[in-house]
């Protein structure tokens, strides 16, 4: 973050079953929130399951975590696709457990297609308990 100019998209699309998938892609702060905020309140705000992929996303802030943990407690069957970077920031402060997370765009349309289909998993190494002693 050297203050120069950075790439940020943020796009919605439909798919064919009826929900909405928003991709976003740079740096996820304060400066890029309200860009997030309008094209996710517009999709997610119709009620219907909504797809949000995170793979391009670079930097996740505080502003994205307090955004991210807002949506997915007012917005049921939110399905969350996160780079490494959100991935790690949603460990750190404990927000995993709370959001279905999949590893692919296609797992998470397959989730909300699929009616037996399992909740989303992150299909990532998690850290293991090293036995002490």
């Amino acid at each position: 973050m050297d203050g120069g100019p950075c790439l940020f998209v943020v796009a919605t699309r439909n798919h064919a079953h009826g929900f909405g998938i928003t991709s976003v892609v740079g740096e996820v702060d304060y400066d890029s929130m309200p860009r997030i905020r309008s094209a996710i309140d517009i999709a997610a705000g119709s009620g219907t399951p909504h797809v949000l992929d995170l793979t391009g996303v670079t930097f996740f802030g505080a502003a994205g975590l307090h955004w991210l943990s807002d949506l997915v407690t007012d917005v049921d069957h939110v399905r969350v696709i996160p780079s490494p970077q959100v991935a790690r920031a949603m460990g750190a402060c404990g927000m995993r457990p709370a959001v279905s997370l999949y590893p692919t765009v296609s797992d998470a349309v397959r989730g909300l297609t699929t009616p037996d289909a399992r909740q989303g998993t992150d299909s990532r190494p998690q850290p293991r308990d090293h036995p002490t002693g």
